[in-house]
């Protein structure tokens, strides 16, 4: 049966679903107080599949703060975006390595909290696309504020670190990694972009991510080196 998580539940422990593997599906949408999803809590649930969708999908409320270490590793058959509630403080290390059959673009918070793309967080992440539009009907995700949220890898504005292998072989990640600005959501027409403040980026991080046709390097004083690999087999790049 479908792990189906309360409306009261606040946390979801340490390896609490791991390697269920007959699990057909995850609902923690209607689980307004959850906060928390532990390491490895529904890591290597193989047959787990559908859209990953929190509270924030359908309620303007807080929604989880945190997820851990190796949180969803392995669960291949997840599918369509990653749209991470608003209030979303950590992602931990390999949290979502290896989700083959996500299909869609990745959402990140954008709030001053979230600061880091951890190691291997998204890792052989082979099927995303970073292309933001609704599966159902065609139309594009949007921000709280109801702006259009463009296409690509959009890195929120506070992030200053992007772990080793964060995004190793996401392969199909199309257009541009501009890793110096990003979109201003605001609604005000042509807003300026903003400037980011990457001060490193690790090893492979961007390894095998083949599909990229542009890259902008952070223009921040203190990133100084680029690391091992860190581009390597991004093969559409062009300038």
């Amino acid at each position: 049966s479908p792990a189906n998580i309360p409306v009261n539940v606040s946390s979801i422990g340490l390896r609490a679903y791991q390697n269920c593997i007959a699990i057909p599906s995850i609902d923690i949408q209607d689980a307004f107080a959850l906060r928390t999803i532990g390491e490895s809590a529904f890591e290597s649930c193989v047959a787990m599949e559908g859209n990953l969708s929190f509270s924030s999908a359908i309620a303007a409320t807080e929604s989880v703060e945190t997820i851990g270490d190796n949180a969803f590793r392995g669960c291949m058959k997840l599918t369509d975006h990653l749209y991470f509630p608003p209030n979303l403080k950590s992602i931990g290390v390999s949290a979502f390595d290896g989700c083959i059959g996500l299909n869609g673009t990745i959402v990140f918070p954008r709030n001053d909290s979230f600061t880091v793309i951890p190691d291997r967080a998204f890792a052989d992440c082979v099927g995303i696309t970073g292309i933001s539009t609704n599966t159902g009907n065609g139309s594009s995700l949007q921000y709280s504020n109801g702006s259009a949220i463009p296409n690509g890898l959009i890195i929120p504005p506070k992030v200053t670190r992007i772990g080793k292998e964060a995004f190793l072989n996401c392969s199909k990640f199309a257009l541009g990694l501009d890793l110096n600005t990003t979109p201003n959501p605001a609604q005000n027409p042509n807003p300026p972009r903003l400037t980011l403040n990457i001060q490193s980026i690790g090893n492979a991080a961007f390894s095998g991510c083949a599909a990229f046709t542009s890259l902008v390097l952070p223009a921040s004083s203190q990133y100084t080196v680029v690391a091992e690999e860190c581009f390597k087999g991004c093969i559409g790049v062009q300038a």
